[in-house]
């Protein structure tokens, strides 16, 4: 089977506005973002099994704990239960918590891998529902391009 790699790009916020703090905790925001050509490399072998990730690269060891790539991965099994979705590696060249959308870029990339690698089952998903899930910037990551934003951040 083939290797099915993409590019998770750094996200760049061309504007910020900060509306305001909502009840809820979270602020209403308004910004134009852009994609630059830096990023993670995600590649997916889904010939490989059982379903797991490996992180490599210079930012690889600052992170802990589980990432938004591993939270995807169990949102599309529960989808798309019996679905072999292979061994993740993501190259981390992006710094962690630098504001740059790396874990959402990487969520996203991953995603686009699995609907690549998997194009019949995945065909119904809903995929802006499932990365809309998994936080704020995933949705805008998955479609990688220039796009104004507004809402919950």
């Amino acid at each position: 089977m083939p290797l099915y790699r993409e590019w998770a790009r750094a996200k760049i916020n061309l504007t910020l506005t900060v509306n305001g703090r909502r009840p809820d905790g979270y602020h209403d925001l308004l910004s134009l973002v852009a994609f630059a050509d830096a990023g993670d490399a995600v590649t997916l072998d889904d010939a490989s099994a059982p379903t797991g990730i490996a992180v490599t690269g210079p930012f690889a060891s600052a992170i802990e704990g589980p990432n938004l790539v591993e939270t995807a991965l169990e949102r599309v099994l529960k989808l798309l239960p019996g679905i072999e979705i292979g061994h993740v590696t993501i190259e981390k060249n992006l710094p962690v918590a630098s504001g740059m959308g790396g874990g959402s870029s990487d969520a996203a990339a991953a995603l686009r891998a699995i609907r690549s690698a998997h194009p019949e089952r995945t065909a119904g998903l809903d995929w802006n529902g499932l990365c809309t899930g998994l936080g704020a910037d995933v949705p805008v990551c998955f479609a990688g391009e220039a796009t104004w934003m507004s809402g919950t951040g």
